[in-house]
């Protein structure tokens, strides 16, 4: 698991003009609202603590989360991905193992490897899906 302002920073990188107009707030109080104002790491505390009292509650706060994400990452963001995009974020991760980047550097490129990998095998599972009607 990763630091939760890294996760935001890279989650961001790039779109904050477009996530402030969508929220119809300035760059400026976008940055605010992603910096020490973020609500993800407050929303992860929250969750942990619920957990440590009722695990069925932590169960259903993640079945929400997880079909709120089934619902946002739609198999048209899976279907633009190929084994070139795999090939990439793969070279990427053992290119920072093997030259020896920081440990921060090294769990990224793993992670967005592992995230790549995950949204093919979901694509592949919902033309698996389709096929088997």
């Amino acid at each position: 698991m990763q630091d939760s302002g890294n996760v935001i920073a890279a989650a961001t990188k790039g779109i904050i003009d477009p996530l402030a107009k969508e929220l119809d707030v300035s760059a400026r109080r976008m940055y605010e609202m992603l910096g020490d104002q973020c609500v993800y790491p407050k929303s992860k505390r929250l969750i942990r603590a619920i957990a440590m009292h009722s695990q069925s509650g932590a169960r259903l706060v993640k079945a929400d989360l997880d079909a709120m994400f089934a619902e946002i990452l739609t198999p048209n963001n899976t279907s633009r991905l190929s084994a070139v995009d795999l090939h990439r974020e793969a070279y990427e991760a053992v290119s920072a193992l093997l030259e020896n980047k920081p440990f921060a550097v090294k769990k990224s490129e793993l992670r967005e490897l592992i995230a790549i990998a995950q949204l093919m095998l979901e694509g592949m599972d919902r033309q698996e899906a389709i096929r088997a009607v």
